[in-house]
């Protein structure tokens, strides 16, 4: 039996047979937060796949969510699943350490220092980040926009200036 049947079937039982009982409130609580948790990963992992998506329209390489929402290698020797999107092609080596945020409050702090303390040596952190949006009666809007975050040194390793520089007139020779 699944934590949320039970505790539906604890709240009712109390309420009828014992409907004053304090327990009530706690175990109604405690069911929303299991609701709200399920609703919370289902969103992430939305999130995931959808930046998994852009990064394969974009590099076209097949990467794959990492088990866990890559807490399935925390504590373990397997530096190639960590974060939240690996490739599984032996022969790629994928430089980025990807940790995807699809929250209303962003916590930059506490994302950067996940995806540090996570990030193998040779790897570049980098956190995906979705702002969600709310109207003016607090309902989550779809319109949202896609934020990269990254270390500046890293952005001008891998940035090609060439890239993001248009010269006005002729072509400049330097």
């Amino acid at each position: 039996m699944s934590r949320r049947k039970m505790l539906q079937e604890q709240i009712e039982f109390l309420e009828e047979h014992d409907p004053n009982n304090e327990k009530i409130r706690e175990l109604k609580e405690a069911l929303k937060k299991s609701k709200k948790g399920r609703r919370s990963r289902r969103k992430g992992s939305n999130y995931e796949r959808k930046v998994k998506a852009l990064l394969k329209e974009w590099i076209d390489i097949d990467l794959e969510r990492t088990p866990l929402s890559g807490g399935f290698a925390k504590g373990k020797n397997l530096k190639s699943v960590k974060g939240d999107l690996n490739t599984l092609d032996e022969d790629i080596d994928f430089l980025l350490h990807i940790e995807c945020k699809d929250q209303l409050k962003w916590a930059i702090k506490s994302w950067w220092k996940q995806a540090v303390d996570d990030c193998p040596k040779e790897k570049i952190p980098l956190i995906f980040l979705h702002q969600n949006q709310e109207n003016k009666d607090g309902k989550r809007v779809q319109e949202a926009e896609d934020f990269v975050f990254i270390r500046a040194e890293d952005f001008f390793r891998l940035v090609d200036r060439n890239k993001i520089i248009k010269y006005k007139g002729e072509k400049k020779n330097e």
